[in-house]
């Protein structure tokens, strides 16, 4: 499986994530860099936890990003209205949906804004800015409320607490492993 983590600060985003597969568990994958389970496409990030077919389709194919401007309400409208809609039709497209549900969550950064959707296209966002998905998102997600809110202030505090907490889900997680990376968005 996977595990991703993810902070959303007042100008930042920050996500880290590991880098094992496996196949039916029966192999087991260290992807390359080149490669990842979180690609960072223009100013977005976009990654999956659980299928690698979603992780292929969005690192492959572009799906729309939002005018730079849109935050809030607006940017939470475009992303129902445009984003999602587009991911469905990609997944609908390349054969990787059944009745209307697919085999990943995914997590999406939009101007600096974090998006979790789910197996049915449901999304939401946190008004906590901490997320973690994947088969060692308890011990992640675990860490990072552990922190307090005081992390989600400074990026470099955001970033090194991203990547402790995919590190302890790799000593913890037996389908989490190999090593850990990041990937950011930054407000100008």
């Amino acid at each position: 499986m996977t595990t991703i983590a993810a902070i959303q600060g007042d100008d930042f985003a920050v996500i880290a994530f590991d880098s094992m597969v496996s196949e039916g568990g029966e192999k087991v994958f260290i992807l390359p860099r080149s490669l990842p389970k979180v690609v960072k496409v223009n100013d977005s990030i976009l990654g999956a936890a659980g299928d690698l077919r979603a992780v292929n389709l969005i690192s492959t194919f572009e799906l729309s990003i939002p005018e730079p401007e849109l935050r809030g309400r607006e940017l939470d409208m475009w992303f129902g209205q445009t984003f999602v809609p587009d991911l469905k039709e990609l997944f609908e497209d390349s054969g990787y949906e059944k009745e209307n549900e697919h085999e990943s969550t995914i997590i999406a950064v939009m101007n600096c804004t974090i998006f979790e959707v789910g197996t049915s296209y449901e999304w939401l966002r946190d008004d906590r800015g901490v997320y973690s998905i994947g088969s060692g998102s308890p011990y992640a997600m675990g860490y990072l409320r552990g922190l307090g809110s005081g992390v989600l202030k400074d990026f470099v505090a955001a970033r090194d607490a991203v990547v402790r907490a995919v590190e302890l889900a790799v000593e913890m997680d037996p389908m989490t492993g190999g090593p850990v990376y990041v990937e950011y968005l930054k407000r100008t």
